[in-house]
């Protein structure tokens, strides 16, 4: 048995002995339960554990099991009540310490096992509800959650039986207490406040003073006080008094009976819709009464502390409703609204419960009834309804007119919410394949029959009566190659562990279906058992699936044909900048065409590649670095000079709207320094650093020539170039430096790589 902690462990027992359950329990509403937890889990056997202090007993059974006390450490349910969590074993053969503790007939018929714990709404876990079978398997998700749902389902009943009991006890009490009320007080009497009448007087004034009930009624209560002046007028002065109305009183009064004896009684005096209703016992008894009283109410008050429930007092003939101080704890009302009316009450109930709970009341009203149940929504003081389920008890006179309505409301909104949710799950469950339109077929490898769910027959389209399940009649309605695939997975799911899939066209007349299948092969005791294959139509999913993909290769030719046309028209302005420079003769001219022309041609070699790579969002940047200088060493005349060009670049892709402006500042720096680092020397080098850092592009050019003049200031020079270098480095989010060290001009520009660059690839013109 695991370890217990004793505090907790004794506190739970107490909590245990609070459900009374040795007195009995709704045991068909627990049958009902576990037979549902048994057909959604699928095991043979369900039922509910109780354990306390050194056993388990099971009270409640579903299938071959039969309700019995076993010793504690022999019980699986005791590692749930102590690890206060759900627990599953798929095959408990493979758990020695649990098997270790099951007889030899119990090893037999458990050898699957999961158990929900039994909370009570105190936080104490009182048992489990179990599911049980002989044979080794698993829950999914779903029934898992079934299964706790269920079991929190149980506790909710068996939580409600205890309310029930409780309330049972309550009601025991308060009618003892109305018993002991009439017995403390001698005489019971009404009293007109305006006209100092007696309304109304028990027996009990008979037996004390020798008046009949007809005596009294209609006279004076002061003519029966005794002829002390002081009294008499004190009297008089307490029934006319507006100043002391709903106050209570208490003190001695000297009454003479039938034969003038003179008798002293303690009189209490309670003024309520214009009566004074008084209560008054013989002095001799005084303290014998008040010490009744004291602890009459002290047990009332330890009752509604104890319950839950909220206790209310309705008083038919005054319409005054009395709410204990369950008002503030369960509905959040104040305690200035513990004394209202019926109105009151009726305005919080839900607009579409107000006519149903009107009407039952009035029914028990106008019947012979004693007792009423009913549920409903109230609102609470936050605005909320809460589910209030109310017993009450109906109070009536002699002559069976009602009198006052006595009960407890409880707050059942966790209750309900669970039921609710409860039937959600089910009706997905019941929904779920219709939805989706899935269904399922069962192939038996011992006798090859097989079973289909109606939703094939749907899927299919055959009526069940004329069409009898197969694997061929499926084979027959795809093509050779298809059914070849049908085949190969049936026969190798049969063979194989684990799940199989396959998607396919089926020809329905002259329909065309798409289905989907996925299969799994089921076990029993170790043995291949059957194939479960789910089936779903996914005709319409496919059919969308070749129309988005059509649609793509069209755009995808007509942005192939774009970037073709674009490096085509980039073509032609280049050879139309080429026939100027035939026909120029200023240098400088000549010189910045050639320029304009390598600057179009960088566009156009990444076009071009994206045309041949049918990537129309990314470029090889090694590649097209490589074609650039050399149509850069094509363009610019050498004059007879020597200059090598050192290439370090990491084969990497760009995104093409990073790819433009970078290989447009590789076109001006190398450009810039095949023109200008060696004006007095035949041989020079440039090296092109091209690299990826943890996330960044470096790029850096570097020649041997006579580099920068020392007033050269990046930020005020005014050339095209720096000009084209600052907009292109601004648009990529670059940092640009200038490298003066070790003679000879250098550049070096980073910025972050970015794969989901939006915006035009030519911002910058």
């Amino acid at each position: 048995m695991t370890e217990i902690n004793n505090h907790r462990e004794k506190e739970r027992l107490s909590n245990l002995e609070s459900y009374g359950l040795s007195n009995g329990y709704p045991k068909g509403e627990l049958q009902a339960i576990i037979k549902l937890a048994s057909e959604i889990c699928n095991a043979s056997v369900s039922l509910i554990d109780i354990i306390d202090q050194s056993s388990q007993r099971t009270i409640v059974t579903y299938g071959d099991w039969e309700e019995k006390e076993i010793p504690r450490e022999e019980s699986i349910c005791d590692n749930i009540v102590v690890d206060n969590e759900m627990l599953i074993l798929n095959n408990v053969s493979e758990h020695p310490e649990i098997s270790a503790r099951l007889s030899d007939e119990d090893k037999e018929k458990i050898q699957f096992y999961a158990g929900a714990p039994l909370k009570s709404p105190e936080g104490y876990n009182l048992g489990a509800l179990c599911v049980i079978d002989s044979e080794p398997k698993s829950l999914s998700e779903f029934q898992q959650e079934s299964l706790q749902t269920l079991a929190n389902e149980v506790m909710a009943r068996l939580d409600l039986h205890r309310q029930a009991n409780q309330l049972k006890q309550k009601n025991d009490k308060l009618e003892k207490y109305s018993i002991f009320l009439n017995n403390s007080a001698d005489i019971l009497c009404i009293i007109d406040s305006k006209t100092g009448e007696i309304e109304d007087i028990n027996d009990g004034a008979e037996i004390e003073l020798g008046f009949s009930k007809e005596d009294f009624i209609g006279e004076k209560f002061v003519s029966f006080v005794a002829s002390d002046e002081y009294s008499e007028r004190e009297m008089v002065t307490w029934f006319r008094s507006n100043e002391q109305k709903g106050d209570r009183y208490s003190r001695p009064v000297q009454f003479k009976n039938k034969k003038g004896v003179e008798k002293w009684f303690r009189c209490n005096f309670s003024f309520k819709q214009g009566k004074w209703f008084l209560t008054a016992r013989n002095i001799t008894e005084q303290y014998k009464i008040e010490e009744r009283n004291q602890k009459l109410q002290k047990k009332y008050e330890k009752i509604s502390a104890a319950t839950s429930d909220l206790i209310f007092e309705y008083d038919i003939e005054s319409d005054t409703v009395k709410l204990d101080e369950g008002l503030t704890e369960i509905l959040g009302y104040p305690e200035s609204e513990k004394e209202v009316d019926f109105e009151w009450w009726r305005e919080k109930l839900h607009p579409n419960d107000v006519d149903k709970v009107v009407e039952e009341f009035g029914k028990v009203l106008e019947s012979k009834d004693e007792y009423w149940q009913t549920t409903y929504r109230f609102k609470h003081q936050n605005g909320s309804y809460r589910f209030i389920l109310g017993n009450s008890y109906l109070e009536r006179d002699e002559t069976g007119n009602p009198l006052q309505l006595i009960g407890a409301l409880s707050d059942i909104t966790e209750l309900r919410k669970s039921e609710l949710k409860e039937k959600r799950l089910l009706s997905r469950l019941n929904h779920a394949n219709q939805m989706a339109e899935l269904g399922y077929w069962e192939i038996d490898l011992n006798s090859g029959n097989v079973f289909w769910s109606d939703e094939i027959y749907q899927i299919l389209e055959v009526d069940k009566e004329s069409v009898k399940p197969s694997v061929d009649y499926i084979l027959d309605l795809v093509d050779a190659k298809d059914r070849e695939r049908i085949n190969a997975l049936i026969e190798d799911l049969s063979i194989n562990e684990g799940f199989g899939e396959i998607e396919h066209k089926i020809n329905i007349g002259n329909e065309v279906k798409y289905l989907y299948h996925r299969g799994e092969l089921e076990y029993e005791n170790s043995t291949p058992k059957s194939i479960i294959i789910t089936t779903q139509d996914i005709t319409d999913r496919k059919e969308k699936e070749l129309r988005i993909s059509e649609s793509l290769n069209e755009k995808e030719t007509l942005l192939s044909e774009i970037h073709h046309r674009v490096k085509n028209n980039l073509a032609v302005i280049s050879g139309l900048l080429e026939m100027n420079t035939f026909t120029e003769e200023e240098i400088d001219v000549q010189n910045f065409i050639r320029n304009s022309q390598l600057r179009i041609q960088s566009m156009a070699k990444i076009h071009e590649q994206l045309y041949e790579s049918k990537s129309f969002t990314h470029i090889s940047f090694n590649t097209y670095l490589d074609e650039l200088l050399e149509t850069i060493e094509k363009t610019i005349p050498s004059e007879g000079k020597d200059v090598t060009i050192i290439k370090e670049i990491d084969d990497l892709e760009l995104n093409i709207n990073q790819a433009i402006p970078c290989g447009m500042i590789c076109n001006e720096l190398i450009t810039n320094s095949l023109k200008h680092a060696f004006p007095d020397k035949n041989e020079g080098e440039i090296v092109v650093r091209f690299k990826e850092e943890s996330g960044s592009i470096k790029i850096t050019v570097k020649d041997n020539g006579i580099g920068l003049p020392d007033d050269f200031n990046p930020d005020k020079s005014s050339t095209f170039g720096m000009t084209l270098l600052t907009i292109l480095s601004k648009q990529l989010g670059a940092d640009i430096n200038f490298d003066r060290e070790g003679g000879g001009f250098g550049c070096k520009i980073e910025f972050e790589k970015k794969d989901d660059v939006k915006g035009s690839s030519s911002g910058f013109v």
